[in-house]
């Protein structure tokens, strides 16, 4: 995860919200990547259902989030966001 969400940081991988805390802080942390470009790292990001899991890997812990990417596919008109609710926090080892 990069900080920041514009084309250079994305067209790198996924990029973190600036507006947003950093994963830990308390609060929602978005993170943003593209579906159809650089890895299509979200490609799949619509199939994701409740109760699936989704975990963020830190230096200092793991923790849950918010995605946030285009919609449709190959499209910027739309976003799609997909919201965790945090279940827990453990630090890593």
């Amino acid at each position: 995860m990069l900080e920041g969400t514009d084309t250079l940081i994305l067209e790198k991988g996924p990029g973190h919200w600036e507006e947003t805390p950093l994963p830990g802080e308390g609060g929602r942390c978005v993170i943003s990547a593209h579906r159809t470009a650089f890895g299509s790292l979200f490609l799949r990001l619509d199939e994701l259902e409740p109760g699936d899991a989704i975990e963020l890997r830190m230096p200092y812990g793991v923790m849950e989030l918010s995605l946030a990417s285009c919609h449709p596919p190959g499209s910027d008109e739309f976003r799609l966001v997909v919201n965790a609710r945090a279940v827990g926090y453990r630090q890593t080892p």
